[in-house]
This record gives C-alpha cells, structure tokens and sequence, in this order.
C-alpha cells in the first residue's frame, strides 16, 4: 500500500546494477544482500524527489482519474513482465508469475486502456513503456526478479507522471 517493497525494488536493482559490471551472477548477488548501498540510495531520494514533483504538477481536480490510472497501469506492467520473461533466480518474482492468468490480464489491460482512452488518452502511451521496460530487463538480464518488478513499478509510474505533467503544462 505504501509503495515501500517497490521502492525497496528500486533500490536493490540500482545497487546490483551499480555492482555488477555485466555480471548475471554479481547482480543477483548483490540483490540478495539486505544492505542498501549509495546506488540504492540515490535511487531512492531521486525516486522520491521526481514522484513529488510530478504529483505537485498535477495536482489538480481533472488529473485526479489519471493519477489512478498511472498506478493501475504500472500494476498492469507487473503482470505482463511476469508472464512474459523468465525468472532470473527463485523467490517472489518467480512465485507472482505462477498466479498470472493470461486472458484475465488481457481484460485487465483492456479495460485500462478504454479508461484511459475516455479519462486520460495521453495514458495510452503505457502500453510502451510497458514493452519497453520488458524489452529493457531482456536485453540488459535476460530475465526478471522480484526486485526487478518493484523497480519497473516506479519507473513505470514515474514516466507516466511524466507524461500527465507535460501534457498539462
């Protein structure tokens, strides 16, 4: 509810990517430390910083449907990562993409999209940042983690923001 586990996500993938230097093994090595390092922190305070600022942009009454859609679609981009790219170690990633039904995520990503046609068409652009996180975790890991998912949660969100604040403007 509070965004921490993404936030914590964030973190720990900022950290194993700082580290790893390519290194498949190094990176889930430093994600499985519980320690927080100056990648993760910087990941953390900059996350913030920008999640603020985008939200004191549009803040105002005709976003407010938006602003529920841009975490309905990150969600939804967690499901789709889920399902569509291989686990990269055991643990929470892996579990959450057992549960995944593919025609329910479908309707899911329907309904969002015809929302978003009607409340906030600047939103349909989720659908590519979507794909292109997904497309980004393959190319860079080749897979996902569950850490990987809460990092592409607020990126996700972030971006989208983004996007409400420049449209706005």
């Amino acid at each position: 509810m509070t965004g921490g586990l993404h936030l914590d996500g964030l973190a720990d993938v900022a950290d194993a990517l700082g580290a790893a230097h390519r290194s498949p093994e190094r990176f889930i090595e430093v994600l499985r430390d519980p320690h927080i390092g100056a990648y993760g922190t910087m990941a953390i305070v900059l996350q913030l910083i920008a999640k603020l600022v985008l939200l004191a942009a549009v803040a105002s009454p005709p976003a407010f449907a938006a602003v529920v859609l841009v975490a309905a679609w990150a969600r939804w981009g967690a499901l789709v990562w889920g399902t569509f790219l291989p686990p990269l170690a055991s643990g929470s990633g892996e579990r959450f993409a057992w549960h995944i039904d593919k025609r329910g995520m479908a309707a899911e990503g329907l309904v969002l999209a015809l929302l978003s046609l009607w409340l906030a068409p600047v939103l349909l652009v989720a659908l590519f940042v979507v794909a292109g996180v997904a497309a980004y975790w393959k190319y860079r890991l080749g897979g996902i983690t569950g850490d990987c998912l809460g990092a592409g949660i607020e990126v996700t969100e972030t971006l989208l923001l983004l996007l409400i604040a420049v449209q706005m403007a």
